[in-house]
């Protein structure tokens, strides 16, 4: 038997054997060792010293057991102390991997569900799209939304009375090399008016665009060129979207071309040089105003069809990215589009007041509406990270101060997007359906 000094260092070169056990994740793949020396990786020192203390515990525990085996180094020791490694080595996967990071990433969500908000009328299987649409003004309530159906094709939702209309798009067929013959994408929709599809074929690899009339069963086809992301203008009638100017040498210079569907009338085209070169996305198009909304950067712009600069906004306190930042009459609501470890925000400058919120950790922002006069803000927010158990939430806060007034909870991963389509209805996706509730202030 050695003695108890020999035991000791035996034992303690045992348990530095924890620090070569492997740490593997979806993306990742390091040592225990390791986390002595990453500083940067956990972005807070509390979690730093939080893996450190736990991997000094491991060792200890490491330890303990190798001086407990050399005291009396028998078969059944031997089987207790290969049961312990295999254990740590399972566990460390968790304790490292989940439990610690959720303890420094997640905050618990405790706030109760709020606002007893009658259900106004449902729907079975049909979901809310993400699909844009125009600029809802203050004066405007929205008279139908596009769902998805549980099928895989599209209908349109009546507000309020959620009357369900089949939206008649051609559905591909699978061919014998079992691909489908085309592939058809909804690019924009115009609430009462016209639908924007693309289609792709397969085949060739050739996409077209074509919209769909209200009142239409067929596509009408519209002459645009490929490749480039289209919107329609809030009457339904003119298509648009941004093109390098010919000619233009890098830094490249770009412009607006707006087609009447119809072909009846001339195109227009506002060169967007006065701005300079930049990443400009468009929002929406105003035919009567002779307006456009569109994204430069990280900040919104209204142009008149002459090209001159009608009004900008920038926002304050987030890092929005074009489909993070909406524009509400003269003033904007903005959110984080992405954030790495800590709280994604929302910030807002209204009609009725200025203001800022955090979102827990461990969530991210999935959606945000804000109803037609300004004043009521809700927010759609899910998991931000494969551990944790957080719930989908969606909520609504007032504009003028930031409480919040109504509150659900809906199964993870659930990402509904969320609407007012008036200032007293509001409308969201969850379960197997999408509910439209009465708002009560």
């Amino acid at each position: 038997m050695p003695t108890r000094r020999r035991r000791v260092l035996l034992s303690f070169l045992a348990s530095l054997l924890v620090y070569l056990i492997p740490l593997v994740g979806p993306h990742t793949f390091f040592f225990i060792g390791e986390l002595f020396f990453q500083s940067q990786a956990t972005g807070e020192p509390a979690w730093r010293l939080t893996n450190i203390g736990a991997a000094l515990l491991l060792q200890a525990m490491a330890f303990a057991t190798f001086y407990w085996y050399t005291g009396n180094p028998t078969s059944l020791r031997g089987v207790v102390v290969g049961l312990a490694a295999f254990i740590a080595l399972v566990e460390s996967q968790r304790v490292f991997s989940v439990y610690i990071p959720t303890l420094f990433l997640v905050e618990n969500d405790t706030a109760p569900e709020t606002g007893n908000w009658p259900v106004l009328c449902s729907t079975s299987d049909g979901y809310l799209t993400s699909v844009r649409m125009p600029e809802q003004t203050s004066e405007g309530a929205i008279s139908e939304v596009l769902l998805q159906m549980m099928n895989a094709t599209y209908a349109t939702m009546s507000i309020p009375d959620c009357g369900i209309t089949p939206v008649p798009l051609p559905q591909p067929t699978r061919e014998p090399n079992g691909h489908v013959n085309f592939m058809l994408g909804v690019d924009y929709f115009v609430p009462a008016k016209t639908l924007l599809v693309n289609r792709w074929e397969t085949a060739t690899s050739r996409q077209t665009w074509s919209v769909l009339r209200a009142s239409q069963t067929e596509l009408s086809p519209v002459e645009t060129p490929s490749n480039l992301g289209k919107i329609l203008s809030s009457d339904g009638e003119w298509i648009a979207w941004i093109e390098r100017i010919p000619g233009s040498q890098p830094p490249v210079l770009e412009r607006v071309v707006i087609r009447h569907i119809a072909n009846t009338e001339p195109d227009v085209q506002v060169d967007l040089s006065l701005f300079g070169p930049a990443i400009y996305s468009l929002v929406s198009i105003d035919m009567q105003k002779r307006e456009i909304l569109l994204s430069r950067d990280r900040e919104l712009m209204v142009i008149g069809f002459d090209g001159q600069e009608r009004l900008r906004l920038r926002a304050q306190g987030v890092v929005p990215i074009s489909n993070t930042f909406k524009r509400v009459g003269n003033g904007w609501i903005a959110w984080d589009a992405s954030r790495d470890q800590e709280s994604y925000r929302v910030a807002w400058s209204l009609p009725v007041g200025s203001g800022s919120h955090r979102v827990l950790k461990g969530r991210s922002i999935n959606s945000v509406a804000v109803s037609p006069d300004g004043e009521l803000i809700t927010l759609s927010v899910a998991t931000a990270l494969n551990i944790g158990h957080i719930k989908d939430a969606i909520y609504v806060l007032r504009a003028r101060d930031g409480s919040e007034i109504f509150r659900r909870y809906l199964d993870t991963y659930t990402r509904t997007p969320i609407l007012f389509p008036t200032n007293e209805l509001f409308l969201y996706s969850a379960g197997k359906g999408t509910h439209l509730l009465r708002v009560f202030r």
